[in-house]
């Protein structure tokens, strides 16, 4: 959706930070260069590639659980029976506790 990096762009501050994480490859986009050096933006994208940071990052995020620096609870969305993952062709329901 083109919309998406547009109205990011337009958001960003001079001299501000615009990170891309999770735009899908639906398609092609275009982006508005000369206004993005105008304004002297800084544009961070946030895929990373490289297996041994994924597996990183989730070492940390599972130890930040853990040790209650991360709290899930309210990141809860949807709930899965562990046996439903290989069962069901959608195993996961939205979680009641969810708002």
């Amino acid at each position: 959706m083109q919309e998406t990096p547009d109205v990011a762009s337009s958001l960003c501050r001079n001299s501000g930070r615009l990170v891309i994480a999770g735009l899908h490859h639906n398609g092609t986009r275009t982006v508005d260069l000369e206004s993005w050096n105008r304004r002297a933006l800084d544009i961070v994208n946030a895929h990373e590639r490289d297996l041994r940071a994924y597996v990183r990052g989730l070492r940390e995020g599972v130890a930040a659980a853990a040790d209650g620096r991360i709290e899930l609870e309210p990141l809860l969305t949807h709930s899965c029976r562990s046996n439903a993952l290989t069962t069901s062709s959608s195993p996961c329901a939205p979680d009641r506790r969810a708002s």
